[in-house]
């Protein structure tokens, strides 16, 4: 998503009118000009020894970008993922209309659980729906709220508290968390932590996680905003951890990425390998924050 929202803050510096486009059943329009062919899935009934034919690709955008017109908007370094001229759009829709799938073309409002809201200074990205309905879901019966995500500096183990009974409804909250922090930054190292323990999850770890839930019953608003005025000058930051988790002294990493006065990108991970020293760690999170740099720098 980091794609997406670099590509909203762009649009908003630029003075840019932001449109989506909705193929209708865009799955039925996958076109498979080769013979492929799969295992039966799991509930359909075939005799023995007998396979299926596929007659539509799930690559449905291929048949997009065959239009002839089509062509001349790809871009090597983007693939099918972007396209770099803007009036793309509207050349684009009558030919769509014609020649591929019927579609549906509005203002930009609401994009995949995401609520985009155009002002007069900018646009606002935030998911205050997606957020009450979380609430709704989780069950909190009482109205107490939370100044902040976490505690600072928390040592959580994997081997604290009593192994839940029901994993499965700590794993369902923490992966609507993880969609969340797509424009909630401040929740996105408190989510980093207690998905690491959806496995075996534990009376602690549920504890932390119905803490995280009573910050966003606090802050339902919150969410990031695009001014007009920001820039298109990247500004990276990163830091790194040394040896952190008490799990197995794993080091962290962490990054945030601005255009301009713009947050874009952010991420908190554990590194893949343990550090053998602080330098160590600093520069696999510097080299991390690089490599994104570089794709974002390839969109401009």
């Amino acid at each position: 998503m980091h794609t997406v929202r670099t590509l909203v803050a762009i649009a908003v510096v630029r003075g840019w009118v932001l449109y989506q486009l909705d193929v209708k059943n865009a799955f039925l329009h996958g076109e498979l000009k080769e013979e492929v062919y799969m295992t039966p899935p799991p509930g359909l009934v075939c005799l023995r020894g007998f396979v299926c034919r596929l007659r539509r690709s799930s690559l449905w955008s291929q048949t997009v970008l065959h239009v002839p017109r089509f062509e001349r908007f790809k871009d090597r370094r983007l693939g099918s993922a972007g396209f770099t001229r803007a009036y793309m759009i509207w050349q684009s829709s009558y030919i769509l209309h014609l020649e591929v799938v019927p579609f549906s073309f509005c203002p930009l409002r609401y994009f995949l659980g995401i609520e985009i809201t155009s002002h007069p200074d900018g646009y606002r990205l935030s998911q205050q729906r997606y957020t009450l309905y979380l609430l709704a879901r989780s069950g909190l019966t009482d109205t107490r709220t939370a100044a902040t995500p976490m505690e600072l500096h928390l040592q959580v183990r994997a081997s604290d508290g009593i192994p839940l009974s029901d994993p499965s409804r700590y794993r369902h909250l923490v992966g609507s968390l993880v969609y969340l922090a797509i424009t909630r930054p401040d929740i996105s190292h408190a989510v980093h932590i207690l998905s690491q323990f959806v496995v075996a999850p534990t009376s602690v770890h549920y504890g932390h996680l119905i803490r995280v839930l009573r910050y966003l019953r606090g802050t339902v608003l919150r969410g990031l905003f695009y001014s007009r005025q920001s820039t298109l000058q990247l500004q990276a930051y990163f830091d790194a951890t040394w040896a952190s988790s008490p799990n197995d002294r794993v080091s962290v990493t962490g990054y945030c990425i601005f255009l301009g006065s713009s947050l874009v990108v952010w991420k908190t991970k554990k590194q893949n390998t343990i550090a053998k020293s602080s330098a160590e760690a600093e520069v696999r999170a510097l080299a991390s924050t690089v490599q994104e740099v570089r794709w974002l720098h390839s969109i401009l």
